[in-house]
């Protein structure tokens, strides 16, 4: 049986960290890795001893960003090599993000079972999941703080790649809906650029 790779997709408060610390909490059996960018991002800033996790994005720290992304690679290419169950957490806005990350899993294609989790939510529900995360994690330095502007910009992204499809290399592609948009009876489409299409 192939090993799984399983990565999550949504804008930024769609709920994909929280899905993917469920779905590792209720699968971990030795066989799975967990591997978060924005969690190996906090944890390059706290070691280089800077004094909040926003000061690693900064041109000053170009050397400490660099090691991050490297850590965040590294990660990957272990974790493919060793055959490992892999929960990968990140936003995967594009079809170009998506496929660095799948390429050093499998750089050879054939080896893993691919799948993508689309995590679907309306866009005001999502910037109010943020502010009430961003008001909890002021008194957290190395917590992720994400503005209005920074969020309008990767809604914009991810709205204009849509979503993943098979030609990616996805065996499955799973779609998760927000409280919001199951409520109002939203459901996601593929075949066009939007994301949402209401009936």
């Amino acid at each position: 049986m192939k090993p799984q790779f399983v990565t999550t997709v949504g804008t930024y408060g769609a709920g994909k960290t929280t899905w993917a610390k469920d779905f590792f909490r209720q699968h971990d059996d030795g066989s799975w890795v967990l591997i978060s960018p924005q969690q190996i991002a906090a944890d390059t800033a706290r070691q280089a001893g800077l004094p909040a996790l926003q000061a690693l994005y900064a041109p000053e720290h170009i050397d400490e960003y660099q090691r991050y992304l490297e850590a965040v690679d590294t990660a990957l290419r272990e974790a493919g090599e060793a055959g490992r169950n892999i929960i990968y957490d990140n936003t995967s806005a594009t079809p170009a993000e998506r496929n660095v990350a799948m390429n050093l899993v499998d750089p050879t294609g054939g080896r893993y079972h691919k799948q993508a989790v689309c995590l679907l939510v309306d866009k005001e529900e999502a910037w109010g999941r943020l502010e009430a995360r961003n008001a909890e994690n002021r008194v957290e330095p190395y917590a992720q703080q994400i503005s209005r502007d920074l969020f309008d910009a990767h809604w914009e992204k991810f709205q204009s790649h849509g979503l993943p499809g098979t030609a990616e290399g996805y065996q499955i592609i799973h779609h998760e809906f927000s409280p919001y948009l199951r409520k109002h009876g939203w459901v996601a489409t593929a075949s066009t650029k939007d994301s949402f299409k209401e009936r």
